[in-house]
């Protein structure tokens, strides 16, 4: 495998777990409280306050972007090569 497999592979990886995480903390906060959040300032350990709720859906969306592949950071990170680079087409043009 090419390292931007690998990279790839491992990122898709990262991403599931962090849902997996994530889901699997708001599931024990549903059983546990009755609800995704509080509306109140939380007081036991186990409740959350909507920003923490708003914060978890940040972090799902995150882990389905690295699911599907990061595809703007892998084309930051892993550049495609082009056949033809600016000093060929400049040296055609002088031709």
């Amino acid at each position: 495998m090419k390292p931007k497999e690998i990279f790839g592979l491992t990122l898709r990886f990262v991403g599931l777990m962090g849902i997996l995480y994530v889901v699997n903390h708001l599931n024990y906060t549903w059983h546990r409280c009755g609800s995704l959040f509080v509306w109140r300032e939380p007081v036991l350990p186990y409740e959350q306050s909507l920003w923490h709720f708003i914060f978890e859906l940040i972090l799902i969306a995150i882990g389905f972007y690295m699911v599907f592949g990061c595809p703007l950071f892998m084309k930051a990170l892993f550049p495609e090569k082009k056949s033809d680079s600016m000093m060929d087409r400049l040296k055609d043009k002088i031709d």
